[in-house]
């Protein structure tokens, strides 16, 4: 699994955190990014706790700025703040992180790569970065904090990584 560059969304950076896995995403991505504009949005966790953990600002070029609009129109109900993290992973040739079905259809439009923190957690697991009893908890603990990641493929994984 080559994983080069990383760009996150909202709601994939207050999953991490939550599963207290931020600081180990380093060690899955040569570059692991979020734009300037959530960096700037984020209260909790406030977006310092991002930089502590590793992660990078990026700021997105004025030609992809641009774009945001036709996004927007494009793609209602997804926020600006994420279809900026969907732009930035065009710029970068990267990943786009996101679990948001809206989020995903414009990557996929814009043929970007786009993955969730189920992939993540697999990616993680892979390259022994966390055990999988760990992962486990990491993702029991999103959950509980009230992500909305797809139930089956969670208990999926769950059964899965309580086995070994």
């Amino acid at each position: 699994m080559a994983v080069s560059v990383l760009v996150l969304d909202t709601c994939t950076c207050i999953d991490l955190y939550e599963g207290e896995l931020l600081d180990r995403l380093v060690y899955i991505g040569d570059d692991v990014f979020v734009p300037d504009v959530l960096l700037a949005e984020l209260t909790d966790p406030p977006g310092t706790v991002l930089l502590q953990a590793g992660l990078q600002i990026t700021i997105l070029e004025p030609r992809y700025v641009v774009e945001i609009e036709a996004l927007l129109e494009g793609h209602p109900g997804t926020s600006v703040v994420d279809l900026f993290a969907l732009q930035c992973a065009r710029q970068s040739s990267g990943i786009l992180v996101t679990g948001d079905r809206r989020l995903r259809a414009a990557a996929q439009q814009r043929k970007v790569v786009a993955h969730g923190v189920l992939w993540i957690l697999d990616v993680m697991i892979a390259r022994g970065v966390v055990k999988p009893s760990e992962a486990k908890r990491a993702l029991e603990k999103m959950l509980a904090s009230g992500s909305r990641l797809p139930k089956q493929e969670c208990e999926k994984r769950i059964a899965r990584w309580s086995e070994r």
